[in-house]
């Protein structure tokens, strides 16, 4: 009774939409053991290593006559499953995860936690990027982008080809104290702490070229290489200090917490050559932040509680041995506040929140970066300030009990100072579904559901540039996103059958009604369609 092994493994040989080499090859495996030296004290050890490799599809052209307040289609006269990278182009990773757990209980009210983890990690990746000839122009009046009266254009794209190799390694250690107080009067636990990590990241990034290509007649070529991108090493490190107090009052009808953290950063880069010793351009940024957080939730009837919460993080922003960036932190603070009701006996769960989250110095990668060819050194990111403000709804209800629902529904904006949007951003979005058991019967062991899956439109590319030339100080004009994915609707369902404790056959088809949509984008040269049907049979036998 004092020691207990598990192991897990997986192994997946996919071929992903749309085919044509787009596979995805994985294998994991996670020991693990827990021994208990006493029943209030044990010790946990876990072992995760994995590889994966899968093809870096990232889609296919916009059509190039699509602006802003058009209807986004991909380039015509090319299939929805083509794919224009060749086998070089893939993501490989593999790593080593240790983890250890021990927890112990001094007394009954005092005990401690303690967690590391250690990662070793390498990785390769290999991304081309294209161009080519684009009619869309900005309107100065409005900002938006439409197709200009003159413009040309070739069904010829250039490309470029980048590779980059990575070795990471990671330590954390956190620690925990906890001090449980509990009368008849009040509920107090105290939490108090620490929390250690240190990363130590080396990369090497390179550039090539490819031969330019007609996309009817799409022809692969192997790299050719100009030059190195750059070859950094990051030194990160974070300290950090934390206590926490929550008091139950009122039996559970009040909850108040707060909680405070000081974090101290170090990041440092470096530029290393490769096959030398000299290491130029170092940089570093070690700044310090506090952190406070604090809520309540007040139960006037035990069937409806009102919450209301506040919390600020911080991260430091990685310095950059090229260019001299403003910014030593990105900080965020959060409000929540809303209501959760139970009626019907518990049957049904409702939700509703107000949040507003506002972000400085939030990152956003160059553009510039995915240019043919790409520059030499790569861009810094852009930073910028942004705001997330909306609202959400949550419910789960077991109508019968063979019918149940549940759904959610959010309704946001989250825009730059400027008010531009952000790419791939849908500010509503939305799913319901509902699931049908049958409990007796000569149909019993079968369920069956069906759900909607909804998606406002979003920004296909990121809005860049300055205020246009019919900008007035009272009236500044942003460029907007030069097209948006519309938005969609999914139909989703399932069909379950259990024939005992052992055998279980599942039916699951994504997009039942076939939907021609566009899923996601990264810019107007890699615009990744959506998966049509598509059904998956799995069987499980459980022993």
């Amino acid at each position: 009774n004092k020691l207990a092994l598990r192991v897990v493994g997986a192994a997946q040989d996919t071929d992903d939409y749309p085919g044509h080499g787009n596979s995805h090859r994985s294998l994991i495996v996670m020991p693990m053991a827990t021994y208990r030296f006493s029943p209030d004290t044990e010790l946990t050890v876990q072992v995760e290593a994995y590889e994966y490799r899968l093809l870096d599809y990232l889609g296919i052209p916009l059509d190039p006559y699509v602006g802003t307040n058009d209807h986004a289609r991909l380039i015509g006269g090319v299939p929805r499953d083509s794919v224009f990278v060749d086998d070089d182009t893939y993501r490989y990773q593999k790593a080593l995860h240790t983890r250890v757990f021990f927890t112990t209980n001094f007394t009954e009210r005092f005990s401690m936690r303690m967690a590391g983890n250690w990662i070793v990690s390498t990785a390769s990746s290999s991304q081309s990027n294209l161009s080519g000839s684009t009619p869309v122009v900005i309107d100065p009046a409005t900002g938006a982008y439409a197709v200009s009266p003159t413009a040309t254009v070739t069904r010829t794209y250039t490309r470029s080809f980048g590779n980059g190799l990575q070795t990471r390694r990671n330590f954390d250690l956190q620690n925990d104290f906890l001090y449980h107080l509990k009368t008849d009067a009040i509920d107090s636990r105290t939490v108090f702490g620490y929390w250690l990590n240190q990363t130590l990241e080396d990369q090497s990034n390179y550039n090539y070229t490819k031969p330019p290509f007609d996309i009817d007649a799409y022809t692969a070529a192997a790299p050719t290489f100009t030059g190195l991108a750059g070859s950094p090493t990051f030194n990160r490190r974070v300290s950090q200090l934390y206590v926490s107090q929550n008091l139950s009052l009122l039996r559970d009808r009040l909850i108040v917490s707060g909680g405070v953290a000081q974090a101290y950063y170090q990041n440092h880069v470096f530029n290393k050559v490769p096959g030398s010793s000299d290491i130029h351009n170092p940089a570093s940024n070690d700044p310090q932040a506090t952190m406070p957080s604090y809520g309540v939730v007040l139960k006037p009837v035990p069937q409806v509680s009102l919450f209301y919460g506040f919390s600020k993080q911080s991260t430091a922003i990685d310095p950059s041995t090229t260019t001299s960036l403003p910014y030593k932190l990105q900080t965020s603070r959060q409000n929540e506040y809303g209501v959760r009701v139970q009626l019907l006996d518990n049957k049904i769960y409702a939700t509703w929140s107000h949040f507003d989250i506002k972000q400085n110095n939030f990152s956003v990668p160059n553009p510039g970066n995915l240019t043919v060819p790409p520059p030499n050194p790569t861009l810094p990111p852009l930073f910028m300030d942004r705001n997330a403000r909306g609202w959400e709804f949550e419910c789960t209800a077991a109508i019968t009990p063979s019918l149940s629902l549940i759904g959610n529904y959010t309704s946001y904006t989250n825009r730059n100072p400027f008010g531009q949007v952000f790419r791939g951003n849908a500010e509503k979005s939305g799913a319901v579904w509902g699931s049908y058991a049958f409990k007796n019967g000569t149909l019993k062991g079968l369920t069956v559901g069906v759900g909607l899956d909804y998606l406002d439109k979003r920004p296909g590319d990121a809005p860049s540039g300055t205020p246009t030339s019919a900008s007035t100080p009272t009236n500044i004009i942003m460029p907007q996103p030069t097209f948006w994915l519309p938005a969609r609707t999914l139909v989703n369902a399932s069909i379950v059958y259990a024939w005992n404790t052992h055998y279980k056959a599942q039916l699951n088809i994504d997009n039942l009604f076939d939907e021609d949509y566009l899923a996601a984008s990264i810019n107007r040269y890699m615009v990744i369609p959506g998966t049509p049907l598509n059904a998956r049979l799995t069987v499980t036998y459980t022993f």
